[in-house]
């Protein structure tokens, strides 16, 4: 017969990064952010636990706009002064890594101190019951950078208009020239931390994300 230690090393999953196991219910690993590899991945089957609940007393999450390797970004509403905002929820087994706990502290602390209408503005941070951190964003209505160059080549061109281009540049100098002022560097400016947000008074609006790895130049 089978003892309770190799029925649970049985159900563990495995890190094909850095080939380490964890408990079963864990979705990504707690080192490095991958996701685990479950021979019939009943965990990621299961249904979201955060859909349709209520956090920080009155923000209702409705549905999931983006996953990534440390988290599940949502879109949600804050019933409270009527708006919608997004939800950015570190999966729960990453919450011991120190090292992600203070890029997500800093992403939020830095973005606070960065109010400029081309970067993403940070409402609020807080844990959950079950120990995962969350972060209140701005809701953003676009699409990434990373996206819109896909999308252009797709076309004969493959390239986004020179007029288009400039428009976009200037508004993520604006960004990171703001920050450099306040004495803050991005350090991971690419295009999947640009968004294209649309907006009725302009054709493009930009917003630069993500300052998880930003340097503090200034004391």
């Amino acid at each position: 017969p089978l003892s309770m230690s190799s029925v649970a090393a049985s159900r563990s999953k495995t890190c094909p990064k850095c080939q380490g196991r964890f408990e079963s219910d864990a979705a990504f690993c707690p080192r490095d952010g991958t996701r685990l590899e479950d021979p019939d991945d009943r965990d990621l089957l299961a249904p979201d636990p955060y859909l349709g609940s209520v956090i920080g007393g009155d923000i209702a999450i409705q549905s999931v706009a983006g996953v990534g390797a440390m988290g599940r970004v949502y879109r949600a509403h804050q019933r409270g002064i009527d708006r919608d905002v997004a939800v950015k929820i570190l999966h729960r087994e990453l919450s011991s890594n120190t090292q992600l706990v203070a890029r997500f502290h800093r992403e939020a602390k830095i973005a606070s101190k960065l109010s400029h209408p081309h970067v993403v503005e940070v409402f609020l941070v807080g844990q959950l019951p079950d120990g995962a951190l969350y972060m209140v964003m701005e809701y953003l209505d676009g699409v990434s950078l990373a996206g819109a160059l896909a999308a252009e080549g797709t076309h004969a061109k493959g390239a986004i208009p020179l007029h288009r281009t400039l428009a976009i540049a200037l508004q993520i100098c604006d960004a990171v020239g703001e920050g450099h002022a306040r004495g803050i560097v991005h350090r991971d400016l690419k295009p999947e931390n640009i968004m294209l947000v649309r907006r009725a008074e302009v054709a493009e609006w930009v917003k630069v994300l993500d300052f998880g790895i930003a340097k503090l130049t200034l004391g």
